[in-house]
């Protein structure tokens, strides 16, 4: 059995990453590549000890672990839009930086940070089956219902705090209590509607508020996408999920406004490039143009 060295690396903001390294793997030094430190130290505060750390493969290829495998941060292809949503690698999930600004107006063609998901990262994170995604579910209470949320990675804690402060923000504002007055729902193992790719709620780990007060870019014309505004929609309600590290699909170009998921990692990294640049994401989509146009896409 060849020995093993504890490989240990500073990342931005302070964070530190640990991981194991075979004796004959190179270290990786992540200091001089800036995206790669960020990625690191926004997995670190995101997923903790679930996050293993930073290392080489066999390959020599710098690879990225959670609880035990390794997935390739980076496999230099150059990709377009439906490709990122069919086979990201570990940078692909951050190109587009989550605006934590609200409320949020219009977004460039294709801006969709965060759906582009590697499914075995969240198969290895939260489980790899339905049977065993239900069984690291719990029941939370949630704005009175009682809904199945994944316990792995804090998840199902960051959900049972987002109603605690939702139920004292509707003391405030009663009004705003008919967006849970239904749900959509939390944890269902399906496919993501005209793709064979697993939806984050099959993993216990998004929730879908109330349809009825709900827009979705599948239910209107193409040609409103553009145009569509949501400056409408309650930012009480979004900062307190952006706040316990939900992403909200409104802020998608393909928008989906009962949709949150637990992506503490996204919000981790939008932190960090708010403190660091003082600027929207939004500026540098605008200015690139977004992402490719895709000839399909599909939904959460």
């Amino acid at each position: 059995m060849r020995p093993l060295a504890l490989v240990i690396l500073t990342c931005l903001g302070g964070g530190i990453a640990q991981g194991t390294l075979l004796a004959d793997q190179p270290a990786v030094e992540i200091r001089n590549d800036a995206k790669l430190a960020a990625i690191v130290d926004a997995c670190v505060k995101g997923y903790g000890k679930d996050f293993g750390g930073v290392t080489r493969n066999t390959n020599g290829e710098i690879v990225l672990s959670f609880r035990g495998r390794e997935f390739v941060f980076d496999d230099a292809r150059k990709k377009t839009f439906d490709e990122l949503l069919d086979t990201p690698d570990i940078k692909d999930t951050f190109c587009q930086t989550y605006p934590l600004k609200n409320p949020t107006d219009k977004l460039p063609l294709n801006f969709d940070p965060g759906r582009f998901r590697n499914e075995g990262l969240f198969k290895a994170l939260y489980g790899s089956s339905e049977s065993e995604v239900s069984q690291n579910c719990v029941i939370v209470n949630f704005c009175g219902h009682k809904v199945k949320f994944n316990a792995r990675c804090g998840a199902a804690d960051a959900l049972k705090a987002v109603g605690q402060d939702l139920d004292a923000a509707f003391e405030r504002r009663p009004d705003l209590k008919e967006y849970v007055a239904e749900l959509g729902g939390t944890f269902e193992w399906r496919f993501i509607a005209g793709t064979k790719h697993l939806s984050n709620h099959s993993f216990g780990t998004a929730i879908d508020l109330n349809v009825k007060k709900a827009a979705y870019w599948r239910w209107d014309a193409p040609s409103k996408l553009a145009s569509f505004s949501r400056k409408d929609w309650p930012v009480e309600i979004i900062e307190t999920f952006e706040r316990h590290g939900f992403i909200w699909g409104g802020k998608w170009w393909h928008y989906d406004t009962m949709h949150f998921e637990y992506r503490p990692e996204l919000i981790a990294y939008s932190r960090a490039f708010l403190l660091k640049s003082q600027t929207s994401p939004l500026a540098n989509e605008s200015a690139s143009g977004g992402l490719p146009t895709s000839k399909t896409s599909s939904s959460q």
